[in-house]
């Protein structure tokens, strides 16, 4: 296979210089060639044509003593004139016959572009003019000078020259520049499985070197990270197996205890205990799901009580509530009290909001929760007492598995609250805003779910 012959960016400009330049002088060369073979071949007249047949006239004039204005070419005009400068016949424009008129009387005749001879006692004066001219007089009259023609040819020519240059400049940039685009794509796309072109630009090259070297980086870096994933699923998948085991028994003991006489206040706990255990086994199914198949969990849409799913949110959790002595207080501002959406997710983010909420406030704290529906959206506000969130803890909340925050630290928090609700809020299409509340000065959480 042949190597690629390469070349600097600096070589490359300046050819497109050089290029340039021979542009230019080839547009002044063509159209002055093509004036001379005119001229060789008498289709064009020199310019000083016009003075020549002028003179001639005059001669032809002065030796026959007379005048023809058959006499006169289409380069030339004439004016006749009596000794007393009246007008005898002419071919000039008034304009051009006063000038000749003038010059006549100053005695600058033959100065500029007219010739005089005598005539009898009058005065005969030619024009002409110093510019190049065609032997045909239909071409003279309809169509550009030769010199215009020369200066049109030269722009026509210039302009051809410079746009094909920087169209063939900026081809070969954009040539050079597509394996650069090629590899760029592809790691955009994550797909590492492809082949790093080549440049015949000295620099382009370097950078595909580095492309190359990054696209090799990131595959060892991807296959080591995917790796990692698969083994911690399978770990996740093991422990999930190992509480489902003693799950299973919880919930048949407690099948068993709810076939025994109980009080009533017993059975209350117990209902609560079986709905708590009926959570945890959902969440243990669907864990191991997601563990198995490497997805999302896929959405369940239906529509929810909003009010009915708060009040079984604040049951589950009146145990630790009752135990901590806190206030909890809930404010519904419905115009619907229906909705439409995932309950599990809703409930899952809740759940853990709130919980979090429930560690961090002290004994005979204030939790307050305000769920306001209008038209546009639904807007859920968890606010506590506790010593809320500092500014580090507002940078890293939602970060997995982030336990570094002193302000909000205790036995029962791993880090994964925010981080599982703000996940599921946006599966429902929402998001969650931190703050500090203004009412009871710790924690603000909003999640805004647009309608």
């Amino acid at each position: 296979m042949a190597v690629k012959k390469s070349y600097g960016l600096y070589r490359l400009f300046i050819k497109f210089i050089l290029t340039l330049l021979v542009g230019v002088i080839l547009s002044i060369v063509i159209p002055l060639l093509l004036f001379l073979i005119g001229e060789k071949f008498g289709y064009v007249n020199e310019a000083n044509a016009g003075e020549k047949t002028a003179r001639a006239v005059i001669m032809k004039t002065q030796k026959m003593q007379s005048f023809d204005p058959t006499w006169v070419s289409s380069q030339n005009k004439y004016v006749q004139l009596n000794q007393n400068y009246e007008l005898m016949g002419s071919s000039m424009d008034k304009s051009l016959q006063q000038a000749a008129i003038q010059a006549v009387k100053i005695g600058k005749i033959d100065s500029g572009s007219f010739l005089q001879t005598r005539l009898g006692t009058g005065y005969l004066v030619i024009d002409y003019k110093l510019k190049p001219s065609y032997t045909n007089d239909f071409l003279n009259k309809y169509f550009l000078s030769p010199d215009t023609l020369i200066l049109v040819g030269i722009i026509i020519i210039l302009v051809i020259t410079v746009v094909m240059s920087v169209k063939r400049f900026s081809h070969m940039i954009r040539l050079n520049l597509s394996p650069i685009t090629r590899a760029v794509k592809h790691i955009q796309d994550n797909d590492l499985n492809f082949t790093v072109g080549t440049s015949t630009i000295t620099e382009f090259d370097d950078v595909l070197v580095s492309f190359t070297e990054l696209k090799e980086s990131l595959r060892g870096a991807l296959e080591e990270r995917w790796q990692s994933e698969e083994n911690h699923r399978s770990q996740l998948t093991a422990l999930v197996h190992d509480v489902k085991t003693p799950l299973t028994g919880v919930i048949g003991w407690g099948e068993l205890l709810s076939e025994t006489e109980l009080t009533v206040e017993q059975s209350v706990y117990l209902k609560n205990l079986q709905a708590s255990t009926e959570a945890i086994e959902q969440l243990v199914n669907t864990l191991m799901q997601v563990t198995r198949e490497a997805k999302e969990i896929e959405l369940s849409i239906s529509q929810v009580n909003l009010v009915e799913l708060i009040d079984d949110i604040k049951q589950n959790l009146m145990p630790v509530i009752k135990v901590k002595k806190i206030s909890f207080d809930t404010t519904f501002e419905l115009d619907d009290g229906q909705i439409s959406l995932d309950p599990f997710l809703l409930t899952q983010a809740l759940t853990s909001i709130i919980s979090n909420a429930i560690d961090f406030v002290s004994l005979n704290g204030t939790i307050k929760l305000v769920i306001h529906r209008d038209k546009q959206e639904l807007n859920l506000i968890i606010e506590d007492d506790g010593p809320g969130f500092s500014s580090e803890l507002l940078e890293k909340a939602f970060t997995t598995s982030y336990m570094g925050d002193s302000s909000r630290s205790g036995m029962n928090h791993f880090g994964m609250g925010l981080t599982i609700a703000k996940r599921n809020v946006e599966r429902c299409g929402g998001e969650i805003t931190l703050g500090k509340s203004s009412a009871l000065g710790g924690a603000s959480v909003m999640i805004t779910i647009p309608q």
